[in-house]
């Protein structure tokens, strides 16, 4: 509570991700003491989603990059297209505006 973060509520946005730093039991948890949840590795088969005003697109691809929370990672797609997104879910990546 004496950091200036203001803690999690909700427990649902804590699942999958890593402790930074050790801390004791009882201790609220803020934004800083959790490491970005790397939703898929480099090599791994991705579901790319596209959207814009008035259309939404899906289809797949092969991730070149980690795709860590809040990171961009790029993905290749079908005619070996290079895609640059962000990752947003298990094996899912959004790209666009």
């Amino acid at each position: 509570a004496a950091l200036p973060q203001v803690p999690f509520a909700s427990a649902d946005t804590l699942v999958g991700r890593t402790l930074a730093r050790a801390v004791g039991a009882g201790q609220a948890l803020h934004g800083g003491d959790l490491l970005a949840r790397q939703w898929f590795a480099a090599g791994e088969p991705v579901r790319v989603l596209a959207s814009g005003s008035g259309f939404a697109v899906a289809s797949e691809g092969v991730a070149l990059t980690p795709g860590v929370e809040g990171q961009p990672a790029r993905v290749r797609v079908a005619g070996d297209r290079i895609l640059v997104g962000r990752a947003t879910a298990e094996r899912q990546i959004e790209v666009g505006p």
